[in-house]
């Protein structure tokens, strides 16, 4: 998300150019396949546009949601992290894996949660949660979620 211009901007040009065709938009960042990459982190700046672009989006009628990765939204831990190129600390599973986040969308919804409208979380992201209970372990899928 380019922060070179306001969260306003942003929001109004994609207002004009796809306002009058898409119903709303969903957010998806993620995290480069380069660990050293500066797009691994999800800045301040990033962060609190998604969440006021959010909210001009809610005010003006148009549905919000978010597909964040399982880590980048965990349930199971309270770990926080605005960077995108992590492992599971406390996993054994894959840790050569470095793409996992540590619940970096949870800021958008404690700062923005009401202009939320829903939230996909990506189970099948690489080396998941889900995946280790179900794939690894062989917890029933209907257990698990």
């Amino acid at each position: 998300l380019n922060t070179a211009y306001t969260a306003e901007e942003l929001y109004l040009a994609w207002k004009r150019y796809g306002g009058d065709v898409f119903d709303g938009f969903d957010w998806d960042l993620e995290g480069n396949d380069d660990v050293k990459s500066p797009r691994n982190e999800l800045t301040l700046d990033c962060l609190n546009h998604m969440g006021h672009m959010s909210v001009l989006a809610k005010r003006d009628g148009y549905i919000v949601g978010m597909a964040p990765a399982e880590s980048y939204l965990d349930i199971t831990s309270s770990r926080f992290s605005r960077f995108l190129n992590l492992t599971y600390p406390d996993d054994d599973w894959h840790q050569e894996f470095t793409s996992h986040g540590a619940n970096a969308y949870a800021y958008i919804l404690a700062k923005y949660g009401d202009a939320i409208d829903f939230i996909s979380v990506q189970l099948y992201e690489s080396y998941s949660h889900a995946a280790y209970e179900i794939i690894h372990k062989g917890v029933p899928p209907h257990e698990y979620l």
